[in-house]
């Protein structure tokens, strides 16, 4: 189903400076007749890596979704670009038509948009359109009610949103983590390193610890690219990438347009930059 968490925050005491946080996981269930609408090898990929949920299709503009029926969103996506200008008001009156028109769980948006200056937060849900809210929510109710458990402080951040997707029992959500961020001038990804080492590790007072474990040994560490659009992922160990892309495909599905705005991975090799 996945889980998508915005969140609107301050940088200043006297609250004038809106930023917002947007996170939101990867992992995508293709069953039944869907599955005729993807090629072996990108099925195989999305299945490995899932699909982005958030996307930024401007400076000033955040799409996230989420449901059973992820379509309604590469419609929603279809529409916006065909049009080319688009207000605020038009872009959530034709989130909201889609939203019911599908059935129930089927899909859910959350519209982040900072056109006047002001980062605004609206999340169609359950029928019901709520503007201009300080957070929101979509998807896996588990993993938001596992994220409220798990909160200690007031601002959202990866680490809490990873732990609530590990340990809330949904199996339909999962894989990375992926924010995007507005900074008071424009929707981006932003850069982050995340590292695992397996070994125990004993070391003396003064000595450093190791962040970086190789492969054979469990090591697991991966570099987010900061981006304004596309989503890249770098495997350290393996000089391997992942790419989320809405303009670049396997050439078997160059000319699909049933999901040409989705971003959808790319596996490649990293120091050559050759798809694999």
């Amino acid at each position: 189903m996945s889980f998508v968490y915005a969140e609107k925050y301050f940088i200043d005491e006297d609250r004038t400076e809106p930023r917002v946080n947007i996170y939101s996981d990867t992992k995508t269930t293709l069953i039944g007749a869907v599955l005729a609408n993807w090629s072996e090898k990108e099925r195989t990929t999305i299945e490995k890596y899932g699909f982005i949920k958030s996307v930024n299709i401007g400076p000033t503009c955040c799409i996230s979704f989420a449901g059973n029926n992820t379509m309604y969103a590469q419609r929603l996506l279809k529409w916006i670009f065909e049009k080319r200008f688009v207000s605020d008001d038009e872009l959530i009156e034709k989130a909201f038509q889609l939203h019911r028109e599908a059935c129930k769980d089927d899909i859910e948006f959350i519209i982040c948009s900072a056109d006047s200056g002001r980062p605004i937060i609206t999340c169609i849900k359950n029928g019901v359109i709520n503007n201009d809210v300080s957070s929101a929510w979509i998807g896996s109710p588990d993993a938001f009610h596992k994220m409220q458990e798990l909160r200690k402080d007031l601002v959202t951040d990866i680490s809490l949103f990873s732990k609530a997707l590990e340990e809330c029992g949904d199996d339909s959500v999962g894989g990375f983590v992926i924010r995007s961020t507005y900074d008071g001038k424009e929707f981006f990804y932003p850069e982050r390193l995340e590292s695992s080492v397996e070994r125990k590790q004993l070391v003396r007072l003064g000595e450093n610890i190791t962040l970086f474990d190789p492969a054979e040994e469990g090591g697991y560490t991966i570099h987010f690219r900061e981006s304004k659009q596309n989503v890249i992922i770098d495997f350290l160990q393996s000089d391997h990438s992942v790419i989320y892309s809405a303009s670049l495909r396997y050439k078997s599905e160059q000319d699909n347009l049933y999901k040409e705005h989705l971003m959808l991975p790319m596996l490649f090799c990293t120091s050559t930059n050759i798809c694999i």
